[in-house]
């Protein structure tokens, strides 16, 4: 007799472990929670629309300090140098520009992407330790050329808790060059 109670305690343990715990309780009771299936990702600081707004500000912030830089003692880009413009010609660039950063004008569809934790550069940091941030992709403001002016789609990357952007692609960098005439980028 003893043997058959274990065998069959057995078999009742077994068939519990096999069914799993929802074999046990019932969906009606009321002592009984639903848990979430779903994992949830990371607290993430930005947002894609934060993320495109660091992009939109830095470009900005470097096009608003090109009439203190115009006529004054600061150096220009060697960029600038080598591509000189009229001052009538240099005001159309900054309405341009102006107006690309700002999704103005352009057929530019911009988005921002979560790219995880990275290092950001020793250049963003006053004092120049290795730190790691959220950082985002941003399609934004590129040039096909820089002869043409033509906008095109270009890649950026941005860090959570810091105002600048670096680019990730020709279209991006062809940007930046025209951004930073002044070396106010």
């Amino acid at each position: 007799m003893m043997k058959m109670t274990l065998a069959i305690t057995f078999l009742v343990a077994m068939a519990i472990l096999a069914c799993g715990p929802s074999a046990t309780t019932s969906d009606s009771d009321p002592g009984v929670s639903a848990q979430p299936t779903e994992k949830s990702g990371p607290t993430l600081l930005l947002d894609e629309k934060s993320a495109i707004s660091i992009l939109q500000h830095y470009l900005q912030e470097c096009l608003q300090s090109w009439e203190e830089r115009w006529d004054g003692p600061f150096r220009t880009s060697e960029y600038n140098e080598n591509n000189p413009l009229s001052e009538q010609e240099m005001k159309l660039l900054m309405n341009q520009l102006m107006d690309l950063a700002s999704e103005t004008t352009g057929d530019i569809a911009w988005s921002a992407s979560h790219h995880g934790v990275t290092e950001v550069p020793f250049s963003y940091t006053p004092v120049r330790t290795a730190i790691e941030a959220e950082t985002w992709v941003v399609i934004g403001p590129g040039l096909e050329s820089a002869e043409s002016q033509l906008a095109t789609a270009g890649r950026w990357k941005v860090y959570a808790g810091h105002k600048r952007a670096d680019y990730l692609d020709a279209p991006a960098r062809l940007a930046l060059q025209e951004y930073n005439r002044f070396l106010t980028c």
